[in-house]
């Protein structure tokens, strides 16, 4: 049965969207926008097939890169002619909680488009003799990731916040583990997580919903039911305490990202944490993160900082940002100083509505393009967030008080227990934490 969600959804900017929702009898719940202007037609899966699901570490990466290596009665060579003249955009991504993929396409082509889609996620073949080139690109890629400073930290501090497990791994996995992956392995995760009760379809065109929908039972009926995943537990020790760990390099410069525990992506507050944050580290030129540590010590080019997207895991809030050696020490003394100041004085009534005027004007413009609206309609799915989220929380955020932010910031901000990860070439930096 059909269900509508809404016939006529008037956004911030005014435009009118008509919006169908379907539930296919395999399970797959499929939404279908109409935005009207180009002829455009973007589809967009997304899978709770993220790394989170890894049993070794990689096989999520490694299952979305491959499914166009190979599909039943299609090698690799023929799906890229079909791509190439489809004369649109493929793209696949693998996070954490789930895997996207999304193909744009001019609306004649719609029909092509979705049967290629199909394919590719109902057939995949996993040759083997493609997956070990895709392994070996793999490695490759992982090994110039150790050797970039602004990369490296990044999958430093999740490790050492999360443990070595599939939280605290990169998406990508890791050498280790993705030398010990067989193309088995790669079979038997697209098995488990590759199945409509784990997926959800998003289009977005200027075509009737209702017409859209038909369309795509056509060619995604017959997707063989599956699980719906379950969420593993993993055994988590989340740092309580302030520490710091150095890691070297031979580097003129040091890499510094520092946080603490952070919050679930639909947390009802989470409109007060994106106004203060970006106060605090979000706001670039306007916050109080690159006015102190840039314009007044002239410390470094770019600070910043944000809270992580998290579901049914602990989320993040980190601080980022380098400076010459000779710098360091004094940077991450200044860092957790603006915290503490921060965390006691609040935000400022100018700052806020600074804050304000930027949401109202960002939310928007994240779905103007086709593939704008339809990455967002999925997150709220993929997060639990309620249906079309962003004009909501944009609302709501117009009507936050500088009294309520302030009441909040200290349920959030935790500079007593800021920990983190330093490169810096550690011949000639040896720091102290206070």
């Amino acid at each position: 049965m059909n269900v509508l969600l809404a016939l006529f959804l008037t956004f911030i900017s005014s435009t009118n969207y008509v919006v169908e929702k379907d539930t296919l009898v395999n399970g797959l719940v499929i939404v279908a926008c109409k935005k009207p202007g180009m002829p455009i037609f973007h589809v967009e899966v997304g899978l709770y097939a993220g790394s989170i699901f890894d049993k070794i570490g990689g096989e999520a990466y490694l299952t979305a890169q491959m499914l166009t290596d190979g599909i039943k009665d299609m090698d690799k060579k023929q799906i890229s002619v079909i791509i190439d003249e489809l004369g649109g955009n493929y793209s696949v991504n693998t996070y954490k909680l789930y895997t996207d993929i999304s193909l744009t396409v001019t609306t004649d082509s719609k029909e092509k488009a979705l049967k290629l889609l199909s394919g590719l996620l109902t057939n995949p073949t996993f040759p083997e003799g493609e997956f070990n080139k895709e392994k070996v690109r793999l490695i490759q890629n992982i090994r110039r990731n150790r050797s970039e400073p602004r990369r490296y930290i990044q999958i430093l501090f999740f490790r050492e916040f999360y443990g070595d497990n599939p939280l605290g791994r990169p998406s990508t996995g890791t050498e280790e583990t993705v030398s010990k992956l067989t193309v088995e392995d790669i079979r038997k995760f697209y098995k488990k997580y590759y199945n409509p009760q784990n997926a959800y379809l998003v289009v977005v065109s200027n075509e009737d919903p209702v017409v859209t929908i038909s369309l795509v039972k056509k060619y995604f009926s017959d997707w063989e039911k599956g699980e719906a995943a379950s969420f593993p537990a993993i055994e988590l020790n989340i740092p309580d305490s302030s520490y710091i760990k150095t890691f070297h390099m031979e580097i003129n410069q040091s890499y510094i990202m520092l946080g603490h525990v952070g919050t679930l992506r639909n947390n009802p507050d989470w409109p007060v944490i994106q106004l203060f944050n970006y106060a605090l580290g979000g706001g670039g030129f306007s916050s109080r993160l690159l006015k102190e540590i840039r314009n007044k010590k002239g410390y470094t080019y770019s600070a910043y900082s944000y809270f992580t997207w998290q579901k049914e895991y602990p989320g993040v809030f980190l601080v980022s940002t380098f400076t010459k050696l000779d710098n360091t020490q004094a940077v991450v003394k200044e860092i957790k100083t603006i915290l503490e100041n921060f965390k006691t004085s609040g935000i400022s009534e100018e700052e806020l509505e600074e804050a304000k005027k930027y949401f109202e004007g960002a939310l928007p413009r994240r779905v103007e393009t086709y593939s704008g609206l339809a990455g967002r309609i999925l997150e709220g799915m993929i997060y639990g967030l309620p249906d079309f989220y962003w004009e909501k929380e944009a609302r709501v955020m117009q009507k936050i008080t500088q009294k309520e932010v302030n009441r909040i910031i200290p349920e959030y901000l935790y500079p007593e227990k800021l920990m983190g990860v330093v490169i810096t070439d550690t011949t000639k930096v040896k720091l102290k934490v206070d």
